[in-house]
């Protein structure tokens, strides 16, 4: 549900309810650092703030996000590539350009092991980190 309003650009709903399917996971889980459940749920309220031009909110949880998945997940899992580029986009909004493009590189270097080199999704981490390049 809460991504449905994250979809409607309805923020405090979707704070809401990720943050309720959040409690209940801990609830169940504890704060197990191997379930994907409570990393989607970071990651999703990441996604929120970053909507809401929140950078340092979202880095907090797309950081949260990335610690757990770099653990679970394999080396260039997508789920890890859509991290490191939201987390790349968080550090744009804060102008810190050398950042974003140590975000974008890596989430480059994901795709670029997993897509065919002309697949949309490079050459718009290309444009980024070009666009990143001229900017710092």
């Amino acid at each position: 549900m809460g991504e449905v309003y994250l979809d409607l650009s309805d923020f405090d709903k979707a704070l809401d309810y990720f943050h309720q399917a959040l409690n209940i996971y801990k609830e169940k889980f504890g704060d197990n650092i191997n379930q994907r459940n409570i990393a989607k749920c970071y990651h999703l309220i990441g996604q929120v703030y970053l909507k809401q031009n929140d950078a340092n909110r979202a880095l907090e949880y797309f950081h949260l996000t990335l610690n757990m998945w770099e653990i679970t997940l394999i080396d260039n899992h997508p789920d890890l590539a859509l991290c490191t580029e939201n987390i790349a986009h968080a550090y744009l909004l804060k102008s810190e350009y050398r950042d974003a493009l140590k975000y974008f590189s890596r989430t480059l270097n994901i795709y670029e092991k997993r897509l065919p080199l002309n697949d949309a999704k490079i050459i718009d981490i290309q444009r980024l980190l070009d666009n990143t390049k001229e900017k710092g």
